[in-house]
């Protein structure tokens, strides 16, 4: 079974996700727009 480790920073302009899966190190990044009226739409 993999681990993951996420992170979101949810910015003023951006909203930023982060994945890293464990086992292999690999890394996915993922750049939308925030929405500023309801924050968690970009999430």
């Amino acid at each position: 079974m993999s681990r993951l480790r996420i992170g979101i920073d949810i910015g003023g302009t951006f909203t930023d996700l982060c994945v890293l899966e464990e086992e292999t190190g690999e890394v996915f990044n993922l750049k939308v727009l925030s929405t500023p009226a309801d924050l968690t739409r970009g999430v």
